[in-house]
């Protein structure tokens, strides 16, 4: 269940190993600052994540509003 939840956290098995060995240690330091960096990493896959949502919205209103030319939804993906 610990790894399953760590996991579900967002932890990487590596990271989650080092959680395990901490337990035992009872390094609560060391647990913030995986936390921390946990947090933050999440932080910036949520700002890309919304900057992209955001993008494809825009497309899909774009796509929306005319049906004639190109699919802009499909030119955004063009090389």
């Amino acid at each position: 269940k610990f790894i399953r939840s760590a996991q579900a956290s967002g932890f990487t098995l590596d990271e989650i190993s080092e959680l395990l060995a901490l337990e035992a240690s009872d390094d609560r330091v060391r647990v913030r600052t995986l936390a921390r960096q946990r947090i933050d990493v999440l932080d910036e896959k949520i700002a890309q994540m919304t900057q992209t949502r955001a993008a494809l919205a825009r497309l899909a209103d774009q796509c929306a509003a005319s049906d004639k030319g190109p699919c802009p939804i499909l030119a955004a993906f063009e090389p």
